[in-house]
């Protein structure tokens, strides 16, 4: 009886191994596939690099850091508005609650839609090159460049809205749903599992969502490594942004995780190009600079220093400029 559960156990792991090997090699036929497609150009994927710079750099901007960079109130309000309309969420202070659920229920039925899609994309469809097939290949492909890339913020962010409270109710005009209580619960609920699902989506996706093999288009990406980092630094500054204020753990924690992104992009670049390489560094190093920056002034904060809005302006080019300096001497050797 030992040897007959021993064979038992034997061969259900070895089904099991079977099965993630199988669902792997769908996923990877799968993205031959998308490799094989026209890829985006060199400039919307800089246009989609600059956007998610430009949306990581607006939190520096945002209520709980106002004060610190110690300018007009006007003037660090207008920067909050112009880097904040990147991020969408940010827009919502403008709009009823009413508009506002609408979109909400629609982001929700479209990640549960996304979620299934490629479910039954990869269990179902890999294996038939019909028209179908072919179609399915393009959606994935245009779901990653846009929902997993420079849409990821935005759009959890909007689904996770009701976790912020001000004043007891959610942080929407003309709202009457009160936090803790009632349909804020199920608001409350939705948003969280739609941005876990997003997550689990995106890291799936930029997983696989690279092409060593591939080097007919200059735009693809041959690491997805930068990718997926970028993506769980994205996940930290939305529920950083959302459930934690204005304190220094969390500051040093976005530094630390730029950082990190920083020194990998040096070391294993993401594109088989070297211009948008070049502008991915420029994105992580700005975001760097922004918060070591905003640390300072968290630092000085009860000092009649200030100055930081001026440091942070004119840091940047003299910080791109050594950038590329660096990144020139690198590729020569």
């Amino acid at each position: 009886m030992d040897y007959l559960n021993k064979d038992k156990n034997y061969y259900s792991q070895q089904d099991i191994s079977l099965e993630e090997r199988s669902f792997e090699n769908k996923s990877f036929n799968l993205f031959y596939e998308i490799s094989r497609q026209k890829q985006y150009s060199i400039w919307a994927n800089s246009i989609f690099i600059l956007l998610e710079m430009l949306q990581l750099i607006s939190y520096a901007f945002d209520e709980p850091h106002k004060h610190l960079w110690k300018i007009k109130e006007s003037t660090i309000n207008n920067l909050s508005i112009i880097f904040g309309a990147t991020r969408i969420v940010t827009l919502m202070k403008f709009v009823n609650f009413t508009i506002y659920i609408i979109i909400f229920i629609f982001l929700i039925i479209l990640i549960f839609s996304i979620f299934l899609f490629l479910l039954i994309e990869i269990l179902l469809f890999t294996e038939f090159h019909t028209k179908l097939y072919s179609k399915c290949v393009s959606i994935t492909n245009l779901i990653i460049n846009l929902l997993c890339i420079f849409l990821y913020i935005p759009i959890n962010e909007l689904i996770l809205l009701p976790l912020k409270c001000k004043n007891g109710y959610i942080d929407i005009v003309n709202n009457n749903v009160k936090c803790y209580e009632n349909l804020y619960y199920l608001y409350f609920v939705l948003g969280i599992i739609g941005s876990i699902l997003l997550l689990i989506c995106g890291l799936y996706l930029l997983n696989f969502y690279f092409f060593p093999f591939q080097y007919n288009s200059s735009s693809l990406r041959i690491s997805s490594t930068n990718d997926i980092i970028l993506l769980i630094s994205k996940f930290i500054f939305i529920y950083r942004y959302m459930l934690i204020k204005n304190n220094y753990i969390s500051i040093i924690i976005l530094l630390l995780f730029n950082l990190f992104l920083l020194a990998n992009e040096f070391n294993h670049s993401t594109y088989n190009n070297y211009a948008l390489n070049i502008i991915c560094n420029i994105r992580n190093i700005s975001v760097f600079w922004t918060y070591f920056i905003l640390l300072i002034s968290k630092i000085l904060e009860n000092t009649d220093i200030n100055g930081f809005i001026f440091m942070l302006i004119f840091g940047y080019p003299i910080i791109i400029y050594c950038l590329i300096v660096f990144l020139n001497k690198k590729e020569l050797g």
